[in-house]
Order: structure tokens, then C-alpha cells, then sequence
């Protein structure tokens, strides 16, 4: 598979996008990308990865049987070496999530903040995958609202959004 589409609407329940995220976060926490890319206007500090039944529990032992949360999982990432860049829009809803993002990551480790008061653009880059689409990474975004979210694998696609966002943020 190269590429996947999920179009999703509100007036169907579907937890496709919810296990979407969990599995590429898990993939990540196995085998942590170089970089992390998470662009999004508005950010929730919202449940990824159910280990309620501690199926995840080799993952990060400390977790215990909940949900795990984006912050969490961020914050592991970057203890495992991974780069992880979050871009998000300077607005009050994202407060509460960099502030626990903030609080994940040990000190020292490479996370990279950044605001833009015009961003529009949503999107989550791995070393393997891009996903894209209209979601933002909130409960709404992922649970509740029509969405087109596209998940693609191809190297061209992974590689143009990293040149892209790089190039936005001045890095070379």
C-alpha cells in the first residue's frame, strides 16, 4: 500500500482515524523516526493509544493499564532520540497540551516548538509515512467532524513534505 484515504463523517460512528493514529504511534515508538513532524492549528492533548487492557505495556512499562496520551507519547519519542517538531497556531486551546508536551520531554532533548498565527496546513511526518488532510489533532478532529485524512507511504510524497516543512522553518 502506498497511499490510504479516509473519509469520515459525523453522522457515522468509526474509529478509523483514532486507529490510524494508535498504529502509527506505536510503529514509532518501536522504531522512532530521525524526525517527527506534527503540524496542526489546534492541538488536544488527546488519548492515542489505548493500553486499557496493557497490550502496549512492552512499549513503556511505566504507563500502566489507560489511555496514553499524545503528549505522552510525544515526549517518549524524543527520550528514544527522535527529533520531534510540533508547529501550531499561538492560540489558547493549544496551552494545556505544550505545556504537558513541555513537561514529557526530558530536558535536553529535541523538541522543537514553533507558532504561526496563518497556519492552516495539517499534517504528521515520520521517516515512513505522511498523513495529511483537513483534521486537526484534537478529540473533534479525530472523533467527531467530517474529515479527509490521506495516509501515504510513497518515498517522493515523504520527502516533499519534509523538504516543505524544513524550508519553513529555515532548516536545511
Amino acid at each position: 500500500m502506498r497511499a490510504r484515504t479516509i473519509r469520515r463523517g459525523h453522522n457515522r460512528t468509526t474509529d478509523d482515524l483514532r486507529a490510524l493514529m494508535q498504529s502509527l504511534f506505536v510503529a514509532e515508538l518501536l522504531q522512532p523516526s530521525d524526525e517527527l513532524w506534527l503540524i496542526s492549528p489546534w492541538i488536544s492533548d488527546i488519548a492515542v493509544i489505548d493500553n486499557a487492557d496493557l497490550g502496549f505495556s512492552g512499549l513503556q512499562p511505566d504507563w500502566g493499564a489507560r489511555d496514553i496520551l499524545l503528549s505522552e507519547i510525544l515526549g517518549a519519542l524524543t527520550v528514544r532520540g527522535c527529533a520531534v517538531y510540533v508547529e501550531l497556531r499561538p492560540d489558547d486551546h493549544n496551552t494545556r497540551f505544550v505545556k504537558r508536551l513541555r513537561a514529557a520531554a526530558p530536558s535536553g532533548a529535541s523538541l522543537n516548538l514553533r507558532t504561526s498565527e496563518v497556519l492552516h496546513e495539517k499534517g504528521l511526518l515520520a521517516d515512513s509515512f505522511i498523513l495529511s488532510g483537513s483534521m486537526n489533532v484534537t478529540y473533534s478532529g479525530v472523533q467527531l467532524l467530517d474529515e479527509l485524512v490521506r495516509l501515504d507511504t510513497s518515498a517522493s510524497a515523504i520527502a516533499e513534505a519534509r523538504l516543505a516543512f524544513r524550508a519553513r522553518w529555515g532548516i536545511a
